[in-house]
């Protein structure tokens, strides 16, 4: 199995999962027998939670991110492009490209981040488009930079605005508080 159907997978464990505290939520306060029906569906979430949100469990790999661990990030890199969905799947990819944007990438993790990148333009609003525009910064070249001044044209809609909100990102002054931005120029459009 590769790492996005691994990803993808899990995800819909995840979903399972949380679907049926939701369904058992619905009869918990029928009988204690469907109170406890629902109590076991809330522990097994929560006891599964962390080795199905990433492989080798959440907070280790926060952990070897923060320690710069090539592996981690490369599987990050496939997390980012896999792009499963579940429930905090948002907060965890805001973290995990915080500590992308602090940790050095090869050339190839970058084009493939700017792919990514270029999808989350194309796709629909989330929480983590900020983080993703502040990867923009990271990863950025003249190419990518091209074709993301083509989606925003002057059209309304989803892709001008994500686009645009990239392109301001890449035009705006890195935050001295961010470790990887420090001593970056900024990219110009």
């Amino acid at each position: 199995m590769n790492l996005p159907n691994v990803f993808e997978a899990n995800a819909a464990k995840l979903k399972d999962l949380h679907d049926a505290i939701h369904t058992a939520l619905r009869r918990r306060s029928e009988s204690p027998a469907c109170r406890a029906v629902w109590q076991e569906a809330c522990r097994r979430f929560h006891s599964e939670y962390d080795s199905l949100a990433f492989p080798g469990g959440l907070g280790k790999a926060f952990s070897l991110m923060e320690a710069g661990d090539p592996t981690t990030i490369e599987m990050v890199v496939g997390f980012l492009e896999a792009d499963p969905y579940f429930v905090r799947s948002g907060y965890h990819k805001e973290v995990f490209i915080k500590h992308l944007c602090r940790n050095p990438l090869s050339e190839d993790q970058k084009e493939r981040l700017r792919q990514v990148i270029l999808a989350r333009i194309r796709g629909r609003d989330r929480r983590e488009f900020r983080a993703y525009c502040r990867l923009a910064r990271v990863v950025t070249d003249p190419a990518f930079q091209k074709q993301v001044a083509e989606m925003a044209g002057p059209s309304r809609g989803t892709v001008p605005r994500h686009a645009q909100r990239v392109i301001d990102y890449l035009k705006s002054t890195p935050s001295k508080s961010s470790r990887h931005d420090v001593g970056h120029s900024t990219p110009e459009l």
